[in-house]
């Protein structure tokens, strides 16, 4: 999937959760709801641990850097494949060479991911930002986005979505 600055240029409140189901879906466009719940819980403790920061640091704008296993359920389905071909192949008679197979986790685990804050050029101590007279208030907005993220990726995962 390759969106550019272009298409996220014309999201809106109405249809912004739309990109996201994709890049949190399957190659058949089933949402990895496994996933999505892991990385809800993610994003609630890294706001959990800004806001404990916040009384020290302050953020006036982060990104987020999502990474996930793709391969994860092809990879699975391949070996649950190969082990009932071999179930079905095997005879008393005959013993078949075992065969290795790799997968990224064992069914049922959480999916390989990753999530990072990155983008720290303006991060701040609280009490520099305080001291300063050009800056008038403390912006919360990282903290903003990151229930916003949780809030979004919620209704994603709710039924009715």
């Amino acid at each position: 999937m390759y969106k550019d600055k272009y298409y996220g240029r014309k999201l809106s409140p109405s249809n912004i959760a739309e990109p996201f189901r994709l890049f949190f879906a399957d190659a058949q466009g089933n949402l990895r709801r496994e996933l999505l719940e892991s990385v809800v819980g993610r994003i609630e403790a890294l706001l959990r641990c800004m806001q404990e920061l916040g009384e020290r640091f302050t953020w006036f704008g982060s990104s987020l850097l999502f990474i996930y296993e793709g391969q994860q359920q092809q990879q699975q389905q391949s070996q649950q494949q190969q082990q009932q071909h071999n179930l079905a192949t095997t005879t008393n008679d005959t013993p078949q060479p075992p065969t290795i197979t790799t997968t990224t986790t064992t069914p049922g685990a959480t999916p390989k991911f990753d999530l990072k804050m990155v983008d720290f050029a303006k991060t701040y101590r609280r009490e520099d930002i305080l001291r300063d007279e050009c800056v008038a208030d403390i912006d919360d907005g990282c903290t903003l986005g990151l229930r916003n993220l949780v809030a979004l990726f919620t209704s994603i995962l709710s039924p009715a979505s």
